[in-house]
This record gives structure tokens, sequence and C-alpha cells, in this order.
């Protein structure tokens, strides 16, 4: 089977960068710009109305999620099934990044809530549009498992390229302004999904009577969720992303209320975090060519749940000050989240390999529509979660040292609670080929 060109590849991972960049930034920094958190600074909505705009966006996205999956998967044209849904999402998604930051009210008003809640539904919805052709794109240009392996390798160093980026975002806040900021991860995006959405090609471009047979909505997404490998898969995740959420939008947060820095801070931690995240990231993946997938991110989901909780010892461990001992949970979050960014979408495309064989189609797009109700529901709730728990229940209070300590504790058993829904996971590698726990137990010679 003939190999992908090199550019190919470069241009799939480049997407990465504008499809995690946008991202990273509202889980950390759209809370903190409509509640700065500080004493001198004004809020922009009230706690619980951005918590109430940020959860209905979230349930939005969890609805359009198997919806535009759907729509991908079904759809034919020349150009194919996904990249017609890039080259229209893009650009609309990046006016709609830049405007979500830049309210019309710089006090405290029902207006900007109004504002943030179409905007957030606007956002979610032209994300999907974009990011939910992109990853269901990857077996549309090539059959060969090596080489999509390939792909998602380099898929996976532009989102630590991303990673990079977004550690400078509070240095780059402090000193333009989110303006600036802004326009600047919307422009990133648009450069990043520009190059593959107008000159890659997928393998099988289509009239209305080509490819795989096309699957309604509810069926397909019955059959989804039929599948019991996807179904941990889907579950470990939520929860985990559930978790990874609190502790991304607390930072800010913990930078000013337990060591007393200003948001420009931030950037120091998220730098210690992007070090170790980068080198954790080529260890995790040898790992799990050397102990397979499974066994990396069921430790991927047990350390995090160890490393998350491990924040509310801060100020208690006899590590120095409170400033060292939080560079050193913020490394090791950097090292068991590497875990997380390489396993997820390889144990996802296993799942899809292996639905495959049993049914006959290729429902990629459903796979990760699926996939987002669950997540994107329990990333919501991490944000609500935060936005109460921060003040010790009072959603108007200032965050307190216990308030956030308490949040970062549930986000550890967040993550436990991934480790056992993950622990019964039944596909193995084998081969070269996925295979079932139990195909393997009748391959094993009987015991003499």
């Amino acid at each position: 089977m003939a190999k992908l060109p090199f550019r190919t590849k470069l241009l799939f991972g480049l997407a990465a960068l504008g499809m995690s960049l946008p991202d990273l930034l509202l889980m950390q920094w759209l809370m903190k710009r409509y509640l700065p958190g500080s004493e001198d600074a004004v809020a922009l909505v009230t706690p619980r109305l951005f918590a109430a705009a940020y959860m209905l966006g979230r349930i939005g996205e969890a609805v359009y999620c198997p919806i535009i999956a759907s729509w991908t998967d079904n759809f034919r044209s020349p150009l194919g099934r996904r990249i017609p849904f890039i080259r229209r999402g893009i650009l609309p998604l990046a006016l709609v990044i830049w405007l979500m930051y830049n309210p019309p009210v710089a006090e405290t008003s029902i207006i900007n809530f109004l504002y943030l809640a179409v905007l957030l539904q606007a956002y979610f919805f032209l994300f999907s549009v974009v990011v939910m052709p992109y990853l269901a794109l990857l077996p549309e240009l090539t059959a060969d498992m090596e080489e999509r392996v390939s792909l998602t390798v380099t898929q996976s160093l532009f989102v630590v390229v991303a990673s990079v980026l977004f550690a400078f975002a509070g240095v780059v806040i402090a000193a333009f302004g989110y303006r600036v900021t802004t326009a600047i991860v919307a422009a990133v995006a648009i450069a990043a999904f520009v190059p593959l959405a107008w000159t890659i090609r997928e393998r099988q471009p289509m009239d209305r009577h080509d490819g795989p047979p096309q699957v309604p909505l509810l069926r397909g997404m019955l059959l989804t969720l039929k599948n019991g490998a996807f179904l941990r898969i889907a579950l470990s995740t939520a929860f985990y992303w559930f978790g990874l959420q609190i502790v991304i939008a607390m930072l800010p947060y913990w930078v000013e209320t337990v060591l007393g820095k200003d948001e420009a801070f931030t950037s120091v931690f998220m730098g210690c975090f992007v070090l170790f995240n980068v080198g954790a990231f080529f260890l995790m993946q040898k790992l799990a060519a050397r102990f397979g997938k499974y066994r990396v991110f069921l430790g991927t989901l047990l350390a995090s749940a160890m490393v998350f909780a491990l924040f509310a010892t801060v100020g208690s461990l006899p590590l120095g000050g409170v400033i060292p001992q939080t560079l050193i949970v913020v490394a090791l979050v950097g090292v068991t989240v590497a875990g997380f960014m390489v396993l997820p979408f390889a144990l996802l495309s296993d799942a899809v390999d292996y639905d495959e064989r049993l049914t006959g189609q290729r429902r990629e797009g459903m796979f990760f529509g699926v996939q987002g109700i669950f997540q994107k529901l329990m990333i919501g709730l991490g944000i609500v979660t935060l936005s109460n728990l921060k003040g010790l229940g009072d959603a108007h209070a200032e965050a307190t040292i216990p308030g956030l300590k308490l949040s970062v504790l549930l986000a550890g058993i967040a993550c436990l609670i991934g480790f056992f829904l993950f622990l019964p996971y039944p596909l193995r590698e084998r081969d070269g080929r996925v295979v079932h726990v139990r195909d393997l137990q009748r391959e094993e010679p009987p015991a003499s």
C-alpha cells in the first residue's frame, strides 16, 4: 500500500494546532475573562450566570456532536465527506473566537450574559463543524495501520506545540489584553486549518451513491452505544476531562489566591507544565509500545488521580514554600497529561476498527460525536463545579484556598472513577490487529 507523502502528514498534524489552541484558551481563560477574581477587577457577569451560559453551551455541543457526526458520515461530495465542512466552518469559527472574549459592556451586565450565551453556542457548533470532520478524516486519508499511527503521532506533536504556545497566554494577555491575544489565536486557527482544507484530498472522493452505506442518525447512535469497548473509552475520558477542566481553569485563581501573584505569573507554571509534558510525551509513546495502550492508559488515569489531588497538599509539604511545591505538582500534572494526549485517539481508533469487523460499517464521525456527548457535558460540569466550589459554595465569593483545594480533590476523585470505568476495557493489540480479550483466551494453548 502506498505511503502517505510527508506533506500530507505535516498538514494533517498542523491542523491539530488550530484544534487545540482555541480550546485550551477557552478552558483556562474564558472564566477568568468574565470572572477576573481579583478585588480590583469587575466581574462582567455574575458567577452563576457564567456557569449557566457555559453549561448551556456544553449541553448544546453535546447535541451538535452526534448530529454533525452523522451528517459527515453520510455526506457525499467530489471533495469527500469531511473536507467541505472544514472549509465552510473555519472562518466563522475564527471570528467567534475573537468576539467571545470581547463583550460589549465593561461591567457586570445581563447583556454580557446574553452575549456570552449566544457566542458560546456559536463557538461550540462551529468547533464541532470543523473539528469533528477533522478527527474523522484520518481513516479517509489511508487504510494503512502504520500510516495511521504516523498521522496520529504528527497530530500529537502539534498538540504539544499548541500547549507550548498556550503556556505564554498569561503573559500575552497581561501585556496586550484579550483583544490582541484572541486575534492571534483566531489567526493561528485559520493558518492551521486552511492548508489542510484546500490542498489535501480524501482517499475516495464520492458522489451521492458512493462510499460506505449511509446510516440514519438514531440507528448510528444506538449501534455506537452498543459497542462496549467504546463506552469504556468514552466514560473514562469524560471523567478525566471533568478533572482536567477543573485543574486547568483553577490555576489562574490558584496563582492569585494561594501564591499572591498576578495572572501573568500563570505562564511560569504553564511553562513548567509544557516542559515536562513534552518530555513525557515521547516517554508515553515508548511505554505504550512496550506495555500496550491499555496498561499505560490505566496508569495515566490512576497517576492523574493522585497528582490532581496532590494540589491539596501544597503548603504542607516539606519542600520549601508554596511556589516550589506548586511547580512540582504542575510538573507532575504535565507528565500524567502526556498519557492522556497520546492514548485516547489511538484507543478509539482500535474500537472503530473492531466495530467495523463486527458490523461492516465505518462510522468514525459518529464515534467521535457520541463520545463528545459524554465529554462535553462533563467539561461543562467541571466549570460549574469550580465556579461554586472555589468560594466554598458561594458562587459570588472570591476564590478561597480551601475552596480551590476541595476542587482539585474532586478532580482527583473523578480520575479515579475513570480508572475503574476503564478497567474492564476488552480490546488489545496483537500482531498489528485489534482483538478482543476473549479471542486471546481462545488462542492461548491449554495448560499441560
